[in-house]
């Protein structure tokens, strides 16, 4: 036995595989009706099984060992809260007192604490309520079952917490709308309820009860109930998309209305999540009439979210209990369910009338449903409370206020039935039934009934803002349920047909007084949130297109039923108008017509018979006691102008009075005869407030005609009488000969329904026009003479075929590079005499007009139509199917993520794939499934050794002609020969053959290693200062692949630094490498070491490489004693700077070499080669150790130290000090030392002795002065060689250009081009001079002048010089002398000798104007000009950085000169030959211009404004001869080499070059 307490981990239960299987196609059809709002409700957890309901324990190590034995899960949960679980094999002769104590022993292991009371009477109960007996504990059908331990308790509660797991569809979450209100949520948990109760038996209560507390709401239905079995779970309420009406839904499709049916589960949230909307606590509590237990749940919203947070799923508490007293008064029968919630959120403190009022006009049909509803008269189907009171006893809400408000006519009601005809419909959405029932709202003693309803509401506290005007006229109820948001306007056939000016004969006003109610089935798809109709669904859009001027959609048959009859569109508004006008009629309460006229016109009298220029129009007249009015339908007798010989039929339209009302004048009476439509009869037009009356097709009377005895009034039934006869005689229908009628006449010809692509179905079509008397014969069942002249309308009616192809099947391939043929071909018929019959129309085919064109599988239309004049009076439409032919022609590949290039990493999956094949006329055949494939990666013609494993393959149902291919894997491999885009072709391989490919992009794998590419020796190298000039590193792959480029890593330096402004982060170049010769400076002290790491971007080390820097110190090599007389001369120190091998270090001499004493002034010495002597150090008076110390003035880190004794000098007699490498002593100075009383000299000595020794000491500190002098003359001197020494070098250097000019002057006469050997680096202002001193003004004075330090010598050298960029020549640099050449001829003199300045301030420092707006000469460069006795004529030309539009592209930033990124040009796919690069691309920026920024933003440097601004896109050739090939893809003009110029504006320029005058000058041009 293996037992698990409560705190065990928790395991869900297996899926329900019935369940599971119809998940996905419910989710497949859900798609289509979720709304584009969302909004994250609760964390999503992830998918949870289907049968997933309970959650318990998990068995421990114990039973995972018993492999293979059944054993079962019994969850035994205790009366005083806690739970057990034990796991136990089958035994049917288990009795119950021995299981209980197997129970309280596992309690005891578990250590759980229990209040059980054992000495009582204790059994076991299962989860309806009986008591388990001996030999029943286990049940085969149950392995996972919950007991009850009873302890003799009388009322007991068996709680546990995570018992069910209530974790949604992350689809579904992933649906939530953004506009799910409180009142939406509300709504959600009420239908729940409703389509609980509906399912209770007829005897049954059907009770929905809310009741509204303080800080509660409480839902009760007496419906089925829940209990925890998995089909009937309790947890299924609290999970979104787990109704048990999403699969019955078919069965609210048709029925009667209003289709009280409410299964409509499918849609809404559930009631989780709008529980949790409502408020943060919901309690549910259900009851079954099986079960005697109460079974709940307890939800939690801050719990649940932080549940989700930490585990996979959501799981809360639940307990068992007995039912209350209440509960079983509620619901007799002893089901039902009820939802408390507390916590409430803002927004849903209702009042009680306000709850009252919702839930009337929502469930109206349910609460109180009509006679003419249903047979039974008015009765309730469910019975509504709100607070004890019940809903059929308030009169609020705007449903029931509408009703009551409506006149007592007949209301004006049509049902619809709909049917989809695409090839997408299914059966749950194929079909749709609606009924529309418009009411008539009457003016009442000068007031709106409409207006009435609205004040009504307002009064009630609804927030209704609608008006008269904009008051809905349209609202939808679905399955008897209100949709809230579906307040449409009027449908078409709703809206009054208007010409604009025309005056209709009943108010247009009228028709705002009518409201309809759309009763619709489940055929019908809301929202998700059951707020309207779905905006894009197919019946939806029928319905609000319903009329003659809507758009009806296509794919869709509709019957259109009044009182059973079936009507079509034009007959429903024409019905519609008359229930309008009748309704007007009877019920509005205005005044009667008056003797006022409707219009006065003014015009055209001649056409009536008038004298007068002005005349009346009138709607009604009354004549001989009759009230004669418009619309009237009336049969004039034999007599009338223009009818002598038969009766005329027509409706009146108006009555014309000649002059106006005191003259008394003719009148007219204006009819439309029966057959002239509506449309083009007479009709009232205003325009820019002028009135016209147009006659149309209409006929006009004389008013004496209108009597009794000449006409008569008809009714209804008689004029429909009439027109019926009239109707016989015209076109009803074209009747398409079949092929054996064709053979009867002894013809061939006929329509083939079905055929296979490339074969006509058809030669010849006959087709003849049938009278309408004929199809009612048919339809009488007659035996008829199809081929009677009497039976086939013989006028001159033209016939039209149109051929179209409807759509193009799953069977076609949608290829762009495929040709598609024209989408229709029009023939029109001949009308042929066969056996003496006339009317047959033939339509003959030829090649020219359906060749190619029946290739395509799909579905064609045949559409034939009959007009006469303009109208088209009939049409009829056949359907052909093409199928795809027998032979395969090639297979497709193809990818199906949306990208035309997949890029795919080594190690990483490729996919979905799509594979099909098609028929020579590119129609996908069905596809042999499983497919034996396999693939290969193909660069151009080579197989690369890249290992593919084939992912797992796919086909649906509906679709046989393709394969799915899921997964496949590129495993390793190796790119080396890959070409640099890395564009591979993924082949497919079907029988040892390559079928199909599509072009991939194989990357690298991860980054995982960096190795050293090339390297220059770096250890014991270097030194602070040094560059390290070759250093290049590869970034690897697993698989030994550098890694494409692009790629960044972070490089980690100590004791380096880069030369750059491009920071830590480096991008990769082509090759996978980071080049970082040239950027790394060290910057570490001597004897120390120089590290360099390399992170990928996630900080995940990739290389690491330490070296040693020089090892150097500083010695004292002379011998220097420790005892020294104080206020004495310390000389002739030598001081060594030693390497790592003890030696002296030659490199290190020169003026960047200084050794300094610390603590004295002016004691400076140079080192050559690694050693100087330091000639005198003063030592100070003071006695006692003294420390001074030497060290290199650069290198702080070398440094040695002199430490002495210093001593009086009586006391010190003899000192000295020698040299290590030098043996001559140097001479001593001798002191004598004081002598005693006996044999010492005499005070005279004394005397002398001291005079002598002062004199000594003199002399000794005008030598060291002296020796002082000569130590600094001796530098200066040096320094003065030396610049003597560096001058005469650089004349040397200067003598050797001016010779390469000559000699360069000299190859361009014999047309040799020699390489530019300038080296901008070494400009000086005054080699510049030197160089421009041959050229004429003003060039010469003005670069003079820029070279110089003029301005910032000057007052007028401010801030703002330094934004003084340069002249143009001088900013950069070209490759060789030949572009350089080239480049300054495209430019010209005046571009090349511009300044370049930042700004406008920068640019004023340069040439001012005076008050007189002239240039002052007196200031910048003119001034400079003039004080070198020069006169400045001609222009200057400024460039103002701020003022120039930046490349806005990105860039190189793996160049280390950050090229400018376009995009090459391309000729057939191929860069032109010759093409040597941009121009802008070609010049060598100087370092300090490469990065710096404008106040516009460039981020290209000098390189992005200055240079982009003047040379734009151009592009550089080598010849003349590749230029012109190339000159259609020139942007903005090109050059070459060889002297050839494509301008921008068109103008060429060849022939040889002319040197410019900066060019002659090599420093100063653009090289």
């Amino acid at each position: 036995m293996a037992v698990s307490s409560k705190r065990s981990t928790l395991i869900p239960l297996p899926m329900d595989s019935s369940s599971s299987c119809m998940q996905p196609s419910l989710r497949g059809k859900r798609k289509r009706a979720l709304s584009d709002g969302r909004f994250p409700a609760l964390p999503a957890p992830p998918l949870r099984a289907q049968g997933e309901v309970l959650a318990l324990p998990a068995p421990n190590d114990a039973t995972c060992r018993m492999k293979g034995e059944p054993e079962f899960e019994l969850n035994v949960l205790l009366p005083d809260g806690n739970n057990i679980v034990l796991h136990e094999k089958l035994d049917k002769k288990l009795k119950v007192n021995d299981f209980i104590c197997k129970v309280r022993k596992a309690i005891t292991e578990a250590g759980i604490k229990s209040s059980v009371k054992w000495e009582k009477q204790i059994h076991l109960e299962d989860l309806e309520g009986f008591q388990v007996k001996d030999g029943k504990i286990f049940d085969a059908n149950e392995p996972k079952r919950i007991l009850f331990l009873q302890d003799g308790r009388t009322r007991s509660v068996h709680s546990m917490q995570d018992m069910w797991n209530v974790t949604p569809d992350p689809e579904l979450l992933a649906s939530l709308p953004q506009e799910y209100t409180v009142e939406t949520a509300l709504a959600d948990l009420l239908d729940n309820s409703l389509q609980a109760v509906w399912a209770n038996l007829p005897n049954e209560r059907r009770l929905i009860r809310v009741t509204l507390m303080k800080d509660k709401i409480m839902i009760f239905d007496s419906g089925p109930g829940m209990d925890s079995s998995t089909e009937n779970s309790i947890a299924k309420w609290g999970t979104m998309g787990s109704s048990k009406h999403r699969n019955v839904r078919i069965l609210a499709i048709g029925g009667k209305p209003p289709f009280l049916q409410p299964y409509f589960g499918m849609y809404g949230f559930g009631g989780l999540t709008a529980a949790m909307h409502l408020g943060s606590v919901a309690i549910v509590s259900s009851k079954t009439k099986r079960s005697k237990k109460v079974v709940s749940l307890k939800i939690e919203k801050e719990t649940l979210i932080e549940r989700c947070k930490m585990e996979r799923s959501w799981k809360i508490a639940g307990e068992y209990r007995e039912p209350t007293e209440e509960e079983i008064r509620r619901s007799p029968h002893g089901s039902f369910t009820k939802v408390e919630l507390s916590s409430l959120r803002k927004g849903t403190m209702w009042t009680e009338k306000q709850v009252m009022c919702m839930l009337k006009d929502i469930y109206f049909p349910y609460i109180q449903c009509d006679a003419s509803d249903s047979p039974q008269g008015t009765f309730t189907p469910v019975e509504f409370q709100v607070n004890e009171t019940n809903l059929t006893e308030i009169d609020g809400g705007e449903v029931a206020l509408t009703n009551m408000a409506s006149c007592v006519g007949v209301p004006f009601t049509i049902d619809i039935h709909l049917r989809r005809t695409d090839q997408l419909s299914d059966i749950s959405f194929d079909c749709a039934n609606a009924r529309i029932r418009c009411s008539y709202f009457p003016i009442k003693q000068g007031k709106e009934s409409i207006d009435t309803i609205l004040e009504a509401l307002l009064e009630e506290g609804s927030k209704i803002k609608e008006t008269f005007h904009n008051f809905c006229r349209v609202s939808i109820r679905r399955l008897g349920r209100l949709l809230p948001d579906a307040r449409w306007g009027r449908l078409p056939f709703m809206v009054p047909k208007r010409i604009r000016g025309e005056k209709s004969g009943t108010p247009k006003i009228c028709y705002e007084r009518v409201k309809a109610f759309v009763d619709t089935d489940a055929g019908f798809v809301p929202t998700t949130s059951k707020m309207d109709l779905l905006g894009g669904h197919i019946f939806t859009c029928f319905l609000r297109n319903l009329g003659t001027r809507g758009n009806i959609p296509e794919n869709i048959t509709y019957g259109i039923y009044r009182d059973t009859k079936q009507i079509k569109l034009q007959e429903l508004e024409k019905e519609y108008e008359d229930w309008i006008r009748e309704m007007h009629d009877l019920y509005d309460e205005e005044a009667v017509c008056n003797d006022d006229p409707d219009f006065y016109v003014m015009g055209n009298p001649e056409e009536f018979g008038f004298s007068q220029e002005i005349y009346r129009i009138y709607s009604r007249l009354n004549r001989k006691g009759i009230v004669w009015k418009q619309g009237m339908k009336i049969r004039f007798l034999k007599g009338i102008p223009g009818q002598k010989n038969k009766d005329f039929y027509a409706t009146i339209e108006y009555f014309l009075s000649d002059g106006l009302s005191e003259d008394k004048g003719n009148t007219k009476v204006i009819c439309r005869p029966m057959d002239v439509a509506k449309a083009e009869g007479s009709r009232v037009v205003v325009e820019d407030e002028i009135v016209l009356y147009k006659l149309g097709k209409s006929k006009v009377i004389p008013i004496d005609f209108l009597a009794l005895d000449k006409c008569v009034i008809l009714e209804e039934r008689d004029w429909m009488r009439v027109s019926l006869n009239r109707h016989l005689v015209e076109p009803g229908d074209i009747d398409i000969l079949d092929s054996n009628a064709i053979r009867s006449l002894g013809l061939s010809g006929g329509v083939t329904n079905i055929v296979t692509a490339g074969i006509q179905p058809f030669d010849n079509i006959y087709a003849v026009i049938r009278p309408n008397s004929f199809l009612k014969l048919s339809q009488e069942r007659k035996n008829l003479d199809s081929f009677d002249q009497k039976y086939i309308i013989r006028r001159p009616l033209e016939m039209k075929l149109e051929i179209k192809c409807l759509n193009v099947s799953r069977q076609y391939l949608m290829d762009e590079k495929i040709g598609r043929d024209s989408d229709c071909i029009y023939i029109i018929s001949n009308e042929e005499c066969i056996k003496n019959v006339h009317g047959f129309h033939c339509f003959r085919f030829s090649n020219a007009d359906s060749q190619n064109f029946f290739t395509k599988a799909g579905k064609y239309m045949l559409t034939f139509s009959v007009s006469e004049a303009v109208s088209i009076l009939l049409q009829k439409t056949l359907q052909v199917t093409v199928l795809p032919s027998n032979k395969v022609s090639r297979w497709m590949l193809k990818y199906l993520s949306g990208s035309d290039i997949p890029i795919v990493r080594l190690g990483c999956e490729v996919g979905p794939l799509l594979v099909c094949c098609v028929d020579e006329y590119n129609n996908l055949q069905d596809v042999e499934f499983p497919l034996e494939a396999a693939f290969e990666v193909w660069d151009d013609a080579n197989k690369l050794n890249v290992n593919v494993m084939v992912g797992q393959m796919t086909q649906q149902e509906d679709e046989a002609t393709s394969v799915i291919i899921q997964g496949t894997r590129l495993i390793n491999g190796s790119l080396s020969g890959i070409a640099e885009d890395c564009c591979v072709a993924l082949k497919l391989v079907i029988s040892n053959e390559c079928v199909a490919s599509i072009p991939i992009k194989v990357l690298p794998g991860q980054m995982d290693h960096v190795q050293v590419f090339s390297a220059q020796c770096l250890d014991n190298c270097l030194q602070t200062g040094d560059i390290i000039h070759t250093l290049t590193l590869q970034v690897m792959d697993c698989f030994g692949n550098h890694v494409e480029r692009g790629c960044k890593v972070i490089l980690e330096l100590n004791n380096l630094e880069f030369q750059d402004s491009q920071g830590y982060d480096r991008l990769v170049d082509g090759n996978g490498c980071i080049k970082l010769g040239g950027l790394l400076k060290v910057i570490g002290p001597f004897n120390t070491k120089a590290r360099i790491n390399v992170y990928d971007e996630n900080r995940r080390p990739l290389f690491f490489q330490e070296f040693q820097l020089k090892r150097r110190r500083l010695q004292i090599s002379s011998k220097v004693p420790d005892n020294f007389a104080s206020a004495s001369v310390l000389k002739d120190v030598i001081v060594e700077v030693i390497d790592e091998n003890g030696k002296i270090d030659n490199t290190m001499t020169g003026h960047h070499h200084l050794i300094k004493v610390n603590g004295l002034e002016d004691n400076i010495y140079q080192l050559r080669e690694g050693s100087c002597c330091i000639h005198t150090i003063q030592l100070p008076d003071q006695e006692g150790i003294w420390c001074c110390q030497i060290y290199h003035v650069k290198y702080r880190e070398l440094k040695a130290e002199i430490k002495l004794n210093l001593l009086s000098s009586f006391e010190h007699q003899e000192v000295f000090v020698s040299s290590t490498n030098d043996d001559t002593a140097v001479p001593n100075v001798v002191l004598p030392g004081k002598s005693g009383a006996h044999g010492g000299p005499s005070s005279e000595q004394q005397g002398v002795l001291q005079d002598i020794l002062e004199r000594i000491e003199n002399h000794k500190r005008k030598v060291d002065i002296v020796s002082d002098k000569l130590t600094k003359g001796v530098e200066e001197l040096s320094k003065l060689i030396h610049r003597k020494e560096t001058e005469a070098d650089r004349v040397a250097q200067l003598e050797g250009e001016v010779e390469s000019l000559h000699a360069q002057a000299q190859g361009e006469a014999h047309g040799v081009s020699i390489k530019n050997k300038f080296d901008r680096k070494e400009l000086t202002a005054e080699r510049i001079t030197q160089e421009i001193s041959k050229t004429t003004l003003p060039a010469k004075f003005f670069i003079e002048a820029f070279c110089s330090d003029f301005f910032l010598s000057t007052n007028a050298g401010n801030f703002h010089s330094a934004d003084i960029v340069g002249v143009v020549c001088l900013l950069a640099t070209a490759e060789n002398e030949t572009i350089s050449r080239a480049l300054a001829d495209f430019l010209g003199q005046e571009n090349m000798l511009a300044v370049v300045c930042r700004t406008h301030e920068a640019a004023d420092l340069l040439i001012r104007l005076d008050k007189n707006g002239a240039v002052d000469e007196s200031w910048g460069l003119y001034h400079y000009v003039k004080m070198k006795n020069q006169v400045f004529e001609g222009t200057i030309r400024i460039f103002i950085l701020e003022d120039m539009k930046p490349y806005d592209g990105d860039l190189d930033e793996v160049h280390a000169q950050r090229l400018l990124n376009i995009e090459q040009p391309s000729c057939n796919g191929l860069v032109p030959e010759g093409f040597l690069g941009y121009a802008v691309n070609l010049l060598h920026v100087n370092d300090e211009h490469l990065n710096f920024r404008i106040q516009n933003g460039n981020h290209g440097g000098l390189r992005g404004s200055l240079l982009y601004n003047l040379l734009k896109d151009l592009q550089v050739y080598d010849s003349r001869k590749n230029l012109l090939k190339a000159k259609g893809v020139l942007k903005t003009g090109g050059l070459s080499l060889d002297g050839g110029v494509v301008r921008e504006e068109g103008c060429e320029d060849f022939g040889h070059c002319v040197p410019c005058l900066v060019k002659a000058h090599a420093p100063l041009s653009l090289v």
